[in-house]
């Protein structure tokens, strides 16, 4: 964000979270206020204000099962070219095809 929109944000007010969102089938990465902030920039008209506690949501790690990302492929007309996964089949990069 410093540099995208030269913000103000010090990495050191936040501290890092992450959690299995178990109904939307997602890992998800907060950054969570340790204070009350206001941040700005010189490319908005108002602070961003942050109360201590209030977090960001930064990222989204969805997670599929087989069957979900064939679903997921087919519903984009793409087929699976191939699968690689870790030794206990706990991660997945899929290759597609159109």
């Amino acid at each position: 964000m410093n540099k995208l929109v030269d913000t103000d944000f010090n990495p050191d007010d936040f501290d890092h979270i992450a959690f299995f969102n178990e109904s939307e089938s997602r890992i998800e990465m907060h950054l969570k206020a340790k204070t009350d902030l206001a941040i700005q920039s010189h490319l908005l008209d108002n602070e961003i204000i942050l109360v201590s506690g209030e977090t960001i949501h930064t990222e989204s790690s969805y997670k599929f099962t087989p069957g979900q990302i064939t679903d997921l492929a087919a519903s984009a007309r793409l087929t699976i070219s191939n699968i690689y996964t870790d030794p206990d089949n706990l991660f997945s990069l899929v290759q597609l095809k159109k």
